[in-house]
């Protein structure tokens, strides 16, 4: 689906809506995500085979999210992670690939990123973070770590 604000707004009626899982074939704009910090008790957000430029995810630092999942999200480098960094509410992050590394969006194939450093420093820069999936391929073995010291890092 193409999601467009006017979408997310209409969802503001939907007092209890919590959680929400976006499947895209498109970019997800920062109009967007200032439509999803304004939804009022959304906790959890999905995003799934999605270009989410660093402007999305900037806007996600206004509101309340405690879990984000990012799954086949093909253009997450240092300026998307950075972003990601800044979400000081996560308590659970999971950034996860699927498939061949590859994925189509809007008609352009992708190669799926690989998680570097600039990813676990965001990862450590999350005071409330509890929860961590960090997965190259989804499959039976990946689990959340939820041990403190599987994301502080060096």
């Amino acid at each position: 689906i193409v999601l467009a604000p006017s979408h997310v707004r209409a969802l503001r009626p939907i007092r209890s809506l919590r959680s929400l899982s976006i499947g895209s074939s498109k970019r997800l704009t920062a109009e967007v995500a200032r439509e999803l910090v304004a939804l009022p008790s959304l906790r959890q957000l999905t995003v799934h085979g999605a270009l989410l430029p660093a402007s999305f995810l900037a806007e996600l630092k206004a509101g309340q999210l405690e879990a984000l999942e990012l799954v086949a999200c093909p253009n997450l480098d240092v300026p998307e992670f950075a972003a990601i960094a800044k979400i000081k509410s996560l308590q659970s992050l999971a950034v996860m690939m699927a498939g061949k590394g590859r994925s189509t969006i809007e008609g352009k194939r992708y190669e799926l990123f690989e998680l570097g450093e600039d990813a676990f420093k965001a990862f450590r820069a999350l005071p409330k973070l509890v929860a961590l999936l960090a997965a190259r391929r989804l499959s039976h073995d990946s689990c959340h770590d939820r041990r403190p010291e599987a994301i502080a890092g060096p």
